[in-house]
């Protein structure tokens, strides 16, 4: 009898070891996020379905004219009445182009002067609700343009001059316009290191021209001590379902927005190369020295993107690495390695690829068939200046 206790007794024993060893998940509740440090949620286990990796599988080439820059960066891409374009500012023109992907032809090139009648001081970052409704952010004078199809300006949007939200449009950042308001990046004054609880993200109505700041925050991880500007800048991205996307440089959180209710859930996804958290002194951003290697340590999220035909996200990251060559020399960016994450729209971690240090990590773009990232690298053969160049990268489930 007594034996017969004990075998009936000993599974359920050990079920409850088991169940008891299991390393609860942090919950990314408020009460959290406001005194976590870096190194507590370095040590927080993300959501992993490890099935899904990205493999190359051409080389697609854009013949360019000698007054288009090679690498174009964060370059814009839409998709309407089944054709796909893709929108850059060009710097030499101070202009807009507009590539059909489907031909790979310029169909149309948009140039404005720098003052008078029809002039924007500088085209920056566009943000496309159509062919016939592109947004061009100009920061000397706080201005956002709306053009037509035909580049004529329609509208012309003062903004008032909040600290940053300007030059920070298009460096790993978008801008959108839903309805009359206008959303982007605020950065607010960081030196020596940004106030906590200041706000990551601003919304701006263009007709009254109130500001006010969005649900995101600053996280008092990255407010502890100065680090460099890649580090403790937040960034935002276009997301899934009326969403916007906040990451910093140095954390594997993520804050989506839902404009309808501007309410903010948190999520985490680590990159596998993300082993320690950013320290003090070694990712520094000081001196201008000290901010490039800060910059080149890695250590850092950059550039995301949207896939909305496969509903993923693609974020890339650089790993932690020594910034100087063999004879002590800084090394320079595109020497990096980075890596490219995906995720689905609940950040669960997905799989990630190693990329060689050929690419140019600011230029990517989703379109139907997949990833493109460019090869406008010195270092990379199928680099050429009268052509763009990218790789077409496409999701296949891990074997």
């Amino acid at each position: 009898m007594i034996k017969s206790i004990v075998f009936h007794l000993l599974p359920i024993y050990t079920l409850g070891v088991l169940v008891g060893c299991e390393k609860p998940k942090q919950e990314l509740t408020e009460e959290f996020l406001v005194t976590a440090t870096l190194e507590d949620i370095q040590r927080i286990e993300g959501n992993e379905k490890i099935d899904l990796t990205l493999v190359e599988d051409r080389i697609i080439r854009i013949p360019i004219d000698s007054i288009t820059h090679n690498p174009i960066i964060y370059p814009v891409y839409y998709e309407e009445e089944g054709k796909e374009y893709f929108i850059h500012y060009n710097a030499a023109t101070n202009g807009l182009d507009i590539y059909d992907l489907t031909n790979g032809e310029r169909k149309n090139r948009f140039v404005y002067p720098t003052d008078g009648p029809g002039s924007i001081a500088r085209v920056s970052y566009p943000y496309v609700q159509s062919l016939d409704s592109i947004y061009i952010f100009s920061p000397p004078k706080h201005i956002t343009y709306l053009i037509d199809s035909l580049g004529t300006i329609r509208m012309e949007y003062a903004l008032p001059k909040l600290f940053m939200i300007n030059s920070n449009v298009g460096m790993a950042n978008c801008f959108a316009v839903y309805d009359q308001d206008l959303y982007c990046t605020y950065i607010p004054p960081y030196y020596p290191v940004f106030k906590y609880d200041s706000a990551t993200l601003i919304k701006i109505n263009l007709e009254s021209k109130i500001s006010k700041q969005g649900s995101s925050k600053y996280l008092h991880a990255v407010t502890r001590f100065p680090m460099s500007i890649v580090h403790a800048s937040s960034h935002l991205t276009l997301g899934d379902s009326n969403s916007l996307i906040s990451y910093f440089g140095a954390l594997p959180i993520i804050a989506r927005t839902d404009i309808r209710t501007e309410k903010t859930i948190h999520y985490y996804r680590k990159s596998k190369f993300h082993k320690e958290a950013v320290k003090e002194g070694k990712h520094d951003g000081k001196q201008v020295a000290d901010k490039m290697e800060g910059i080149l340590s890695g250590g850092w999220y950059f550039l995301m993107v949207f896939d909305k035909y496969r509903d993923l996200y693609y974020t890339i990251y650089y790993p932690p690495t020594d910034p100087h060559h063999a004879n002590g020399e800084l090394k320079d960016i595109n020497e990096m390695d980075f890596s490219i994450i995906i995720s689905d729209t609940e950040f669960n971690y997905r799989g990630e690829i190693l990329i060689e240090k050929d690419k140019h990590f600011r230029s990517m773009f989703v379109t139907r068939e997949g990833l493109l990232i460019s090869n406008a690298n010195p270092k990379n053969k199928e680099y050429v200046e009268d052509h763009l160049s990218y790789t077409l990268y496409k999701v296949k489930p891990l074997d």
